[in-house]
């Protein structure tokens, strides 16, 4: 699909998958066993409605909200990420979806890149939490450890045992799609490369 048609078409809760080119990123797809290496969730705002945010965990930033127009000159072939492939995911998308990801958002941007996701640890549970709080206070998230706990939130998946850390990036991709416990009516798309549009800057 052109930039054009990407823009138009991606909505809150839709994936991101991305295959850098950068030594970094062959580790984590090694370690990973994934074709792509980094994954975030799109988020789309109506006081906002012509541009595309993303949630994401990066190394530098930890969880972080960024802009369409911002990433969009790192994406494409010879930038840090040659591939960027959009999943649409068709789910309710009502009012009980904006307040748990509100409260979602409000917790989750501002934590820390942890590679505990990457490296299979457990997460660690925290006796001290607020049992009202989605995220405990010194949770870290490695990238498809916090879409995942974003589906959970949203209800995209099941919210069940499974813990997030189990979630690889590839796991969102097509060839994940066995292990994602998606819940009832709720349907991931195909993939659909990107393609940037030549005459935007």
């Amino acid at each position: 699909m052109s930039e054009s048609q990407f823009k138009e078409r991606a909505d809150t809760g839709d994936i991101l998958l991305f295959r850098g080119s950068a030594a970094v990123t062959k580790i984590t797809r090694a370690v990973s066993k994934s074709y792509f290496d980094h994954v975030a969730m799109v988020l789309k705002f109506e006081t906002d409605p012509d541009e595309v945010y993303l949630v994401e965990a990066t190394g530098n930033l930890g969880v972080s909200l960024n802009k369409w127009s911002f990433l969009r000159e790192h994406v494409g072939e010879g930038n840090f990420y040659k591939k960027m492939i959009l999943r649409h995911v068709e789910f309710d998308r009502g009012d009980s979806m904006v307040d748990a990801l509100e409260k979602f958002l409000g917790e989750a941007v501002g934590k820390k890149y942890g590679l505990g996701g990457l490296l299979k640890q457990k997460t660690i549970k925290h006796t001290n939490e607020n049992k009202n709080d989605l995220i405990g206070e010194d949770r870290a998230f490695f990238c498809s450890e916090l879409v995942a706990k974003a589906f959970k939130c949203l209800s995209i998946i099941e919210d069940d045992d499974t813990s997030c850390t189990q979630f690889y990036p590839g796991t969102f991709s097509s060839k994940g799609d066995s292990f994602l416990k998606l819940t009832p009516g709720t349907t991931i798309e195909s993939e659909l490369q990107i393609i940037m549009d030549k005459d935007e800057t």
